[in-house]
């Protein structure tokens, strides 16, 4: 089978691990840990190391590997290199994720002794740890980019697009994007998982729009549109069929004129506790519906609303996509399989 050809200019080297120790200063009492901590890391009690020492062919850091690298391929972001680190702390047969030194989640794995299928348990770990690993981090995407991945991945398009680079960057009539405004639409993407990896579409839409507004929450949105048939092309079937859920009319303003804009610039949803308790209701009964026809609906909106509706829901459905109709292309068609509807909205 030929082998997949990676950019070294994109994706950093895939793997390089290195098992570290959390212990005690037997006088202090104290962890020491005196490095900075890691982008990624993943810790383990010593009763799951066997997953990381046991030959090759038990697959733990080969998993691993090809996670990041997947994940790197599918979003056009380098996914760092992940710190295993042996925590004598943890609970029996427990592991800690976590991004920036901060815990994400924990998970236990509950052990089978039997030692004639030791090997198959083993790697059925590994599994079960790659698997929550790599949702934790597509979950996090937003958090992995900073300015120096931003700049990398511009660095990396300007060779062949120098023009579109410099009018945002450099810009004309005094109107330019910085690194770090750069980098918040990108993460605005990425939260929502918005692949990154066309960033010439993204650079084109800032620079067709960067003298219509600066505002971060309207380039994430153009950039969005300019994303389209990727966007689509995500939820859609094999048929190119889009099944939604879309929002009666009073419902939708009502959303939209909840808006509130923060002192970073950004519009949130600031619904009051009562229409916000019979929306989420609402549309909870409305996916329990297309789930049983059996969809896996997205919600369908206005541009307007879009993002409105998305940040109305982060709590409580984190993962329902809503899309605006700008963002249906022609090569797809949306199928409506339900409406949400209010008896009553105070």
């Amino acid at each position: 089978m030929k082998k997949e050809n990676r950019n070294p200019n994109l994706f950093s080297k895939i793997l390089s691990f290195r098992i570290q120790r959390k212990t005690r200063n037997k006088k202090s009492k104290e962890i020491i840990n005196p490095k900075q901590p890691s982008l990624l890391s993943i810790e383990l009690r010593h009763d799951l190391l066997p997953i990381v020492k046991k030959p090759k062919k038990y697959c733990f850091i080969e998993r691993i590997q090809e996670m990041r690298f997947k994940i790197s391929r599918d979003y056009g972001i380098n996914i760092p290199e992940i710190k295993i680190i042996d925590n004598a702390f943890l609970g029996f047969s427990e592991y800690s994720i976590k991004i920036n030194g901060v815990e994400i989640r924990k998970g236990v794995i509950k052990l089978k002794e039997d030692d004639k299928h030791a090997g198959c348990i083993v790697a059925e770990h590994s599994a079960i740890i790659t698997t929550h690993l790599s949702n934790i981090i597509q979950n996090h995407l937003s958090e992995l980019i900073n300015r120096q991945e931003t700049k990398a991945l511009i660095d990396f398009i300007k060779k062949e697009h120098p023009i579109v680079v410099d009018e945002v960057l450099i810009g004309t009539n005094g109107k330019f994007f910085t690194l770090g405004q750069i980098k918040k639409i990108l993460q605005g993407l990425l939260k929502e998982q918005v692949s990154i990896k066309n960033m010439v579409s993204i650079m084109e839409s800032i620079a067709d729009f960067i003298h219509n507004s600066t505002n971060i929450r309207f380039h994430i949105e153009m950039a969005r549109q300019a994303l389209a048939n990727q966007i689509c092309q995500k939820y859609a079937d094999n048929n190119r069929i889009l099944h939604v859920l879309t929002l009666e009319e009073s419902l939708e303003q009502k959303i939209i004129d909840s808006k509130y804009t923060d002192s970073s610039g950004d519009d949130l949803a600031a619904m009051k506790p009562a229409l916000h308790k019979a929306w989420i209701k609402a549309l909870g009964n409305s996916l329990r519906k297309a789930k049983e026809q059996g969809y896996k609906p997205v919600i369908l909106c206005s541009h307007q609303a879009r993002y409105l509706v998305r940040n109305s829901i982060d709590r409580e459905f984190p993962d329902i996509a809503v899309l605006s109709v700008p963002e249906i292309t022609e090569n797809y068609t949306p199928k409506s399989v339900g409406l949400i509807t209010l008896n009553k909205v105070e």
